[in-house]
């Protein structure tokens, strides 16, 4: 019961980074859709959360930028190009995404975050997009000082801006 644990249904999100990046772009994408036959009533469940966070993910399938091992493992799956392209998923109703990703990226190049940032305007869905010079990938939180470490203070700022957390109390904003 959501109620007894004191979870609010409407303030669920998943964040993911990098391959999980990906994982959680296909929840917030494709979390309502039937991969298999239900089983119980936890099955019948819609998955998807109402925001995401996307750090440095691997969104698409597609060329050019199809050299993820993401992507070589998809590969062996049916029309793995287009249902594994998160861009490709993007709907009237995905929920609100926020992506953080640096040029320098070697592993997932930063067109990923661009190619979903761009779905998600066309479809008329909010998206934030904060993008780094450098950080390369798997930045974590980043190393103090660093331009990307300033990704999780954006983060909570947007999902309090959208009340999907409650505003910080006058002395935890000075903190």
């Amino acid at each position: 019961n959501w109620k007894t644990l004191g979870i609010d249904p409407k303030r669920i999100g998943i964040i993911g980074f990098s391959a999980g990046g990906h994982l959680a772009g296909m929840l917030a994408t494709r979390g309502a859709h039937d991969f298999y036959p239900a089983i119980d009533a936890v099955d019948t469940v819609n998955a998807v959360p109402n925001f995401a966070g996307l750090i440095y993910p691997v969104i698409s399938m597609r060329a050019p930028i199809d050299t993820t091992r993401t992507a070589r493992y998809v590969s062996k799956l049916p029309d793995w190009r287009d249902a594994f392209s998160v861009e490709a998923q993007v709907t009237a109703t995905t929920p609100p995404i926020f992506l953080a990703h640096a040029y320098d990226d070697p592993t997932a190049d930063v067109a990923h975050s661009l190619r979903l940032a761009a779905a998600m305007h066309a479809a008329k869905r909010p998206v934030e997009m904060h993008l780094f010079e450098r950080g390369g990938h798997s930045w974590g939180l980043g190393k103090p000082g660093d331009p990307v470490s300033a990704w999780p203070r954006l983060f909570s700022s947007w999902v309090r801006a959208n009340g999907w957390l409650p505003a910080r109390k006058a002395t935890e904003a000075a903190d």
